[in-house]
């Protein structure tokens, strides 16, 4: 027999009389605040389940579908989401820091604020996902797609982009790459912040405000510059052992 407690309490949620929750369906659901913890969940259906504050660190969430699904606040660090679906879920403010997030969809997910620092997203699906202000220092990134998606303020400090996919991605000044990459040559679009009016798209958009773009443009690269150079300067470079894989 299987039971969900709330955290911290002896509140029985659900009660289930099987082994596990592997492929269970908990449709719809409301787990806020459950304690799974070392869960084993893989293949279950949870699609526009409530999981705000609910601690599932370190569960086994492999192929399942939380797609839609309300997770604000959740606790997924070191956990396993490989081919999981999480696509238009509500990720706002979660820990998934550690996690393996290989190949999992995340379209449209809105993961503002959420800490993925040190996650694994080989081959991941971000496409059109915000990520504003979220934590993905050194996350793996590698082959993942962040079409569209918004990276504003968001921190990628030795993050691995190698053959990540970043067409029309939005980021802002403030955003933190890795030293020496370069956004807006792998296709990324600098994100002007509440732009005054005369700076807004238009038909008859002046070449004055091009420049200011192109500016702006010119100004992030000479600061990804400068940052390379402090960077070479150090004794050491980790995140180049990393990238190498020593």
């Amino acid at each position: 027999m299987v039971e969900i407690k709330r955290r911290n309490t002896d509140l029985v949620i659900i009660c289930y009389n099987r082994d596990s929750l592997e492929g269970t369906d908990l449709t719809g659901a409301d787990l806020s605040c459950a304690d799974l913890i070392h869960a084993q969940l893989s293949g279950a259906m949870m699609e526009g389940t409530l999981l705000r504050d609910a601690d599932l660190s370190h569960a086994n969430l492999r192929e399942a579908v939380l797609c839609r699904a309300d997770m604000t606040g959740a606790n997924f660090s070191g956990g396993m989401l490989f081919g999981a679906d999480l696509s238009d879920g509500i990720l706002l403010e979660a820990d998934l820091s550690e996690s393996n997030l290989v190949e999992t969809q995340l379209t449209n997910a809105n993961l503002q604020g959420a800490d993925l620092s040190d996650a694994t997203l080989w081959d991941a699906n971000l496409q059109g996902a915000d990520l504003t202000e979220a934590v993905l220092l050194e996350a793996d990134l590698c082959r993942a797609t962040l079409r569209n998606a918004n990276l504003s303020g968001a921190d990628l400090t030795r993050a691995v982009l190698i053959g990540t996919e970043l067409t029309n991605a939005l980021f802002s000044a403030d955003t933190q790459w890795p030293v020496g990459f370069d956004p807006i040559r792998h296709g990324a679009r600098l994100h002007l912040l509440n732009p005054p009016t005369s700076m807004l798209p238009s038909p008859h958009r002046t070449e004055e405000v091009r420049l200011k773009h192109k500016l702006e443009a010119q100004e992030i690269r000479k600061r990804m510059v400068e940052a390379q150079t402090m960077q070479e300067a150090k004794p050491s470079k980790p995140w180049l052992l990393r990238l190498l894989g020593h």
